[in-house]
């Protein structure tokens, strides 16, 4: 049983600003609940958190707010509850945690933890998944204010209107000394991209690897149709995947190699 937790909240998360009131009902359920627990606003950029004397890290928030608290769940070695109330909460639906606040506070008090697997690329840490190419692109279009107005729409909203103008440059990915070319790449540790379109349907943060799907084509509308990677591990159940860590892509097509 948890005895102490720090709570990271996103006040701005999801279509529903957090009201105090809100808060403050989370709080004191927790400590209905025997768990002593100081809440601390997110910011823009992730900052450090003092996890000193706390024995779990509690998550308001959806995936960003997630993906910004993992580099300090990591360094403190602490587990991690999450509240979600983002806009996709993709891990959240991959790992049925209810959306409801009180039904997934109880979890805190009867769920038994499990060790999930992150990836990590250009020294950070990630549980959902990383792009190469168009990905990136779409995510820096879409606005926190879109996001709150039109909710998980609002990446495909971004995507159909930006999808004309992004580049589509051309990159190789090595992965256990082959190359392959591609324009867009996904690194992924679940199975719906944007939180709805089914993209690694083996994909698990469970296992030990990451499934890779590439895009090779550079023409826009071929571009919906993904080239699956042959297996690069032993193991049945990881077929088309590759272990942990990014492949690094340059635009001069020049080999990168996989961490």
């Amino acid at each position: 049983m948890f005895r102490k937790a720090l709570l990271l909240y996103n006040p701005v998360s999801g279509r529903l600003p957090l009201s105090a009131k809100r808060l403050n009902r989370i709080v004191e359920r927790l400590y209905g609940m025997g768990v002593e627990t100081e809440a601390v606003a997110s910011s823009v950029e992730p900052a450090p958190l003092d996890l000193e004397n706390k024995d779990l890290l509690i998550v308001l928030g959806g995936d960003g707010t997630l993906h910004g608290a993992l580099p300090e769940a990591v360094r403190w070695k602490r587990p991690v509850a999450l509240l979600p109330s983002g806009t996709a909460n993709v891990l959240a639906s991959e790992l049925g945690i209810p959306r409801q606040p009180d039904r997934a506070l109880r979890l805190i008090r009867s769920g038994q933890p499990r060790r999930i697997h992150l990836g990590r690329g250009g020294g950070r840490y990630f549980h959902l998944m990383a792009g190469v190419g168009v990905d990136g692109y779409v995510l820096r279009q879409t606005s926190p204010r879109l996001k709150r107005t039109l909710g998980t729409f609002s990446y495909w909203w971004a995507g159909m209107r930006h999808f004309w103008t992004a580049p589509l440059r051309p990159f190789e990915i090595r992965l256990d000394g082959l190359g392959y070319g591609a324009t867009f790449a996904v690194i992924s540790n679940c199975r719906y991209y944007g939180g709805q379109l089914l993209m690694a349907p083996r994909a698990t943060v469970f296992e030990d690897c990451l499934d890779v799907c590439l895009f090779n084509s550079r023409s826009r509308v071929r571009f919906v149709r993904p080239r699956r990677l042959r297996p690069v591990r032993d193991r049945d159940e990881c077929d088309r995947r590759h272990p942990r860590g990014l492949p690094h892509h340059r635009p001069d097509r020049r080999p990168g190699r996989v961490g």
